[in-house]
């Protein structure tokens, strides 16, 4: 079993280093070299950061396990039966990825002045 601590600082260090590579990606080191303002490096940061989360909820829409009819739920009552995971949450994370994607474009356009 894996300490909680050592879980943590696993899954910082992934999120810490995808940050890095997005700056890299967008472009961290042109504001050094021509002495021009780092808010675009932060402003492409978002925009990656954006396109990535609505990519990780489109992969949960397309790999989500549907559960069982019913369970037991053990955290209210020990003998009280709901139903289980319906496809509604596979909306949910479907919808969401495709308007955080949507989002993610629309600022790109923006951005680059096509609009």
């Amino acid at each position: 079993m894996v300490a909680p601590a050592t879980s943590l600082a696993r899954s910082s260090f992934r999120y810490a280093y995808l940050v890095v590579f997005f700056a890299l990606l967008s472009g961290l080191f042109h504001p050094l070299i021509s002495g021009s303002s780092p808010v675009a490096v932060a402003v492409g940061i978002t925009v990656l950061l954006v396109g990535l989360a609505g990519g990780t909820l489109l992969y949960k829409a397309a790999t989500l396990e549907k559960g069982p009819g019913a369970f037991v739920n053990l955290q209210d009552d020990l003998l009280s039966y709901s139903a289980g995971p319906s496809d509604g949450r596979r909306w949910v994370f479907l919808a969401g990825g495709l308007v955080l994607v949507a989002v993610s474009l629309a600022y790109i356009y923006q951005l680059t002045g096509r609009v």
